[in-house]
């Protein structure tokens, strides 16, 4: 009952979003009905502020508790994040992913009630890892506490990998170039056979990795993306690649373990890593995430050291 209430309240606070829409009533006299969302924006400000705190009680557990193969996280770095998040809303295109991905979201969100309850008897099956070597999982998991992000469906099932040393940092030195990040520009893999159903290239790597800032001026979150679609309801999406990096074009046909591209830092990405999900629907919009059993069984973690399968040409 609690997470059905959870759910109700941020489906009532996600439209607030729409109340932006009434800046553009000097052109669109029609916007104006979208003051009426104004309310329901003031409850998720309220919400957002509140998200702040818990944040930073939660990064303070973070760093006492994390997993040894894991970097610190700075106070700077989450409160850079935040202010970022709010500003990257100015961006029309991104407004306007918002905007869909709220909408959208409702819908994936009562299909997945389905699947929540018990997400290993429901997960789908038969992927490896998309890279080679031995990486890390930055975020991901079936439970609220190590999911990517529970509350947004299409991602709850997700994961960021990065590569770590023995010391948990991603990066040498002070982190502030690209290249210093030990995954940027690795190789991603197709995690199995499929499809490619659409791409993105050309957006930029963000240029000022580790300071925890989202680049305003992406023009998609996703950066630059490749989707496969694996069968019936269930497409792979790798996210945030090496602009000019990818190898396939839409249509193409890709066997497990094939080069798609590089990792990078493209869209909202705060150090270069790889984003990867299972989704049910072609639309990043209206998809709902998938629990994604890999090819030896496991379920993947927080903190987990993950290797990779040796690419296929």
């Amino acid at each position: 009952m609690a997470t059905r209430r959870r759910r109700a309240r941020s489906r009532l606070t996600g439209l607030g979003w729409l109340g932006l829409l009434s800046l553009l009533d000097h052109w669109i006299p029609a916007f104006r009905w979208f003051a009426l969302f104004y309310f329901a924006f003031l409850i998720k400000a309220v919400e957002l502020g509140m998200q702040v705190v818990t944040g930073i009680v939660r990064l303070l557990r973070w760093n006492r508790d994390r997993p040894r193969t894991l970097p610190r996280i700075t106070l700077r770095r989450v409160l850079t994040y935040y202010a970022s998040s709010l500003l990257v809303l100015l961006n029309p295109w991104i407004l306007v992913q918002a905007l869909l991905m709220t909408a959208g979201q409702v819908l994936a969100g009562s299909r997945m009630a389905r699947w929540a309850a018990s997400p290993e008897r429901s997960a789908v099956a038969g992927y490896t890892p998309p890279f080679t070597g031995t990486w890390t999982v930055a975020r991901g998991g079936l439970t609220p506490e190590t999911s990517h992000s529970w509350d947004v469906p299409n991602q709850r099932y997700a994961y960021d990998f990065i590569i770590t040393d023995d010391r948990g940092r991603s990066c040498r030195g002070d982190g502030k170039r690209l290249e210093d990040y030990y995954c940027f520009g690795r190789e991603v893999l197709a995690p199995k056979d499929g499809e490619v159903v659409s791409i993105r290239d050309g957006e930029r790597d963000f240029p000022h990795p580790g300071t925890g800032m989202l680049d305003p001026l992406a023009r998609d979150a996703r950066g630059n993306y490749v989707l496969i679609r694996h069968g019936p309801r269930e497409y792979s999406l790798l996210a945030h690649l090496q602009r000019g990096s990818l190898r396939v074009r839409a249509g193409d046909l890709v066997r497990r373990g094939q080069v798609i591209g590089r990792c990078g830092n493209s869209g909202h990405s705060t150090e270069p890593h790889l984003h990867f999900h299972v989704q049910d629907h072609e639309s990043f919009f209206l998809g709902a995430g998938l629990p994604v059993m890999f090819a030896d069984g496991r379920f993947f973690n927080t903190g987990d050291r993950v290797c990779g399968p040796s690419p296929q040409t």
